[in-house]
């Protein structure tokens, strides 16, 4: 209960989008009376009342448990990839990126919102491991953000990127073993480290003693605050 509600708040303070901003909110006043603390409903009535007739972003739901997102940014090149990963990533960097001017919103409770909603609603367990392994992690944990302005923002593009590689490595051992397992990553969106030097080149310094480029980290702040819609007020 408490960790799903550190999420819709959280979206609620640094949704970009006004609409989703506003049903947020809505959810937000309303969760009490559709998730009671002392435990007087049952695990259905509950998902009843948080989905039924409830609009977050778009139409509202009603009694149809099963609409499918028709995906915009998010669509793959083939139905069924994509999707879903893709939009729940856009979602979390918009909230990063948000987060410093979001009332009420912290690094530390942006970060135990994030911790709790893919600990107990993430739908894939392998990526759920992995994600909660960084966090747990001395050398990928929030610690060395959580101080900083753009601690959020930052991290969440850190943790985005190591995600990237082990799937770009988990392609490549498929192509190279033939495997079937391919088909679960769209060939027209590879796992790259972003931003791409064509989306941001000043976001890439050539490293003192030659050879691979490394990250300017300054500039890719610059880069995620404006990509995410961090500055001014929501969009329509």
């Amino acid at each position: 209960r408490e960790a799903f509600l550190d999420f819709i708040m959280l979206a609620a303070a640094a949704h970009p989008i006004d609409a989703c901003h506003r049903g947020l909110t809505a959810i937000v006043g309303a969760f009490d009376a559709a998730w009671p603390r002392n435990g007087s409903r049952s695990t259905n009535e509950i998902r009843a009342a948080l989905t039924k007739d409830v609009r977050v972003c778009g139409n509202a739901r009603g009694d149809d448990a099963t609409v499918v997102p028709q995906w915009v940014e998010c669509a793959g090149s083939v139905p069924g990839l994509r999707g879903y990963t893709c939009g729940v990533w856009t979602t979390l960097h918009a909230l990063a990126a948000r987060a410093p001017a979001s009332p009420g919103v912290t690094n530390a409770s942006f970060i135990r919102a994030i911790e709790g909603w893919v600990r107990h609603f993430f739908p894939c367990e392998e990526c759920r491991a992995h994600f909660l392994s960084m966090l747990s992690a001395r050398e990928t944990s929030f610690d060395d953000y959580s101080a900083r302005a753009d601690g959020a923002s930052m991290w969440m593009w850190r943790a985005h990127n190591i995600v990237n590689a082990r799937l770009a490595k988990e392609v490549a051992e498929d192509v190279a073993n033939a495997s079937v397992a391919t088909t679960a990553h769209d060939p027209k969106f590879p796992k790259v480290q972003f931003p791409t030097k064509s989306a941001c080149s000043r976001c890439y310094a050539r490293a003192e003693t030659g050879g691979e480029d490394v990250w300017d980290e300054i500039r890719v702040s610059e880069f995620l605050h404006m990509y995410y819609l961090a500055d001014g007020a929501r969009r329509d």
